[in-house]
């Protein structure tokens, strides 16, 4: 019989040599203080979820983004040794240990993380990066109301348009400062609530008009480190404004990056047409971005996510999710608290939204 391969972690405390050490490929040492620290780590390879094994314990380890029992939650088995837990009778404690320790096992490398699936995680990036947009979005809708202008205005009076408007749409009064200097204006905002859904905004954004090719207003926004509705924003955004037949639109073509309201960092960089209605104060997302999240890169699809003032996402908006192993996860939204998802690989489930108050 082959020598088996052992693996200690620094000097073995005990003399005895395990009787059954001959009969196994591996054997695993450690000198471990508590029952619920692992004395072997599994990991997926984005080093955040995986499973340990203690000497009476099966956890979940890594570091989910979100706080709760996902994070180190263990689940107590008998070991032999000192001291003793004697949860069985001697007889049957290796057959039901047996099959309970290898069932939870199973369970938890097929989800990679006892208690939470990946793409749990996926479809929160996805919700994120979504909401990030929506808020910029939201921003975007003010800094290119200009966009009704007559074809006449030049990049200049459009400029001095915003300064005079900028002060009467944010709240409280005062909260929002504004300075020209020719087609280029600085925007200041402090702690200020604005139109589509819009609050806790502050920051220093600066905008630069130009009238677009075929009609149209052209914005330059850019703009670090800057707050709203829960997210931190880095904005680099070139927005493209039309009005047809009443209906207003932006076409934004972004490469910045963030916070999101979780307080996963990510990365945006793509395009995305916006449809405002300045009645009900809602705007709709629908595009294309690649997506560096706070675990991996993705593509991500959205089509009609909707968000009005107050509300969570409108029900019908959907977010399609492509990981770097080209396994989507489709988010759906109903206009509650919660959104679902589904993956290629055949599961589902549901992820809270940060959004409704």
């Amino acid at each position: 019989m082959a020598t088996p391969v052992r693996i200690t972690s620094g000097a073995t405390v005990s003399t005895i040599t395990p009787p059954t050490q001959a009969t196994r490929a591996r054997f695993v040492s450690a000198n471990t203080t508590a029952s619920n620290e692992p004395i072997v780590d599994f990991r997926h390879d984005n080093l955040t979820q995986g499973v340990g094994i203690g000497w009476s314990s099966v956890l979940a380890t890594g570091t989910p983004r979100i706080p709760g029992p996902h994070r180190q939650a263990a689940t107590f088995v008998p070991g032999r040794g000192s001291p003793k837990r004697r949860l069985f009778t001697p007889s049957s404690r290796s057959i039901v240990m047996t099959k309970f320790t290898l069932s939870l096992l199973s369970l938890c490398l097929a989800v990679v993380g006892c208690g939470r699936l990946p793409e749990a995680d996926s479809a929160e990036d996805a919700d994120e990066s979504a909401t990030v947009s929506s808020a910029e979005s939201a921003l975007t809708a003010e800094l290119s109301d200009e966009v009704a202008q007559p074809m006449s205005t030049t990049p200049e009076q459009m400029a001095m348009s915003s300064v005079a408007r900028i002060g009467s749409r944010f709240k409280p009064q005062g909260c929002a400062t504004s300075t020209a200097a020719g087609a280029t204006v600085t925007y200041t905002l402090a702690d200020c609530t604005g139109p589509y859904g819009l609050v806790k905004v502050s920051g220093t954004l600066t905008a630069v008009y130009s009238r677009a090719t075929g009609g149209g207003v052209n914005v330059v926004i850019t703009g670090k480190g800057i707050k709203a509705n829960g997210a931190t924003l880095d904005v680099n955004s070139t927005v493209v404004g039309t009005m047809t037949n009443g209906v207003k639109k932006a076409v934004v073509t972004v490469d910045a990056g963030g916070t999101g309201p979780r307080g996963g960092g990510l990365t945006r960089k793509g395009s995305y047409t916006i449809t405002f209605d300045s009645m009900t104060e809602c705007v709709t997302v629908d595009g294309t971005w690649q997506t560096g999240g706070a675990r991996t890169g993705a593509s991500t699809v959205v089509s009609g996510f909707k968000r009005c003032t107050g509300e969570c996402p409108a029900a019908g908006g959907s977010i399609v999710h492509t990981g770097a192993r080209d396994e989507a996860v489709t988010v759906t939204y109903d206009g509650s608290k919660a959104a679902k998802f589904s993956s290629t690989g055949g599961r589902s489930g549901t992820v809270p939204l940060q959004c409704g108050g």
